[in-house]
């Protein structure tokens, strides 16, 4: 599927009890140029974020958020 319009917004939310959100813009832009922000524990992935979103985009600035939420239960312990 061919993309037409190089200004867009996309975002999307998956998972139960560990939710992952990404968020997506992009503007007209002559170059290809991405800006990721994602939690500071998954940085490594950033490059295989890039990759792929420049396998998909040609030209145009887009910005890539990815936010991480973990609602499973965890054993707490309190020292007195």
């Amino acid at each position: 599927m061919a993309v037409f319009s190089m200004t867009g917004y996309g975002y999307g939310q998956a998972g139960d009890q560990v939710v992952v959100t990404v968020e997506m813009r992009s503007v007209n832009q002559r170059y290809s140029d991405f800006s990721i922000r994602l939690p500071r524990e998954y940085s490594f992935l950033e490059e295989t974020i890039r990759r792929v979103a420049a396998s998909k985009v040609r030209r145009g600035r887009v910005e890539i958020s990815v936010t991480i939420e973990d609602f499973r239960e965890k054993a707490r312990t309190v020292k007195i």
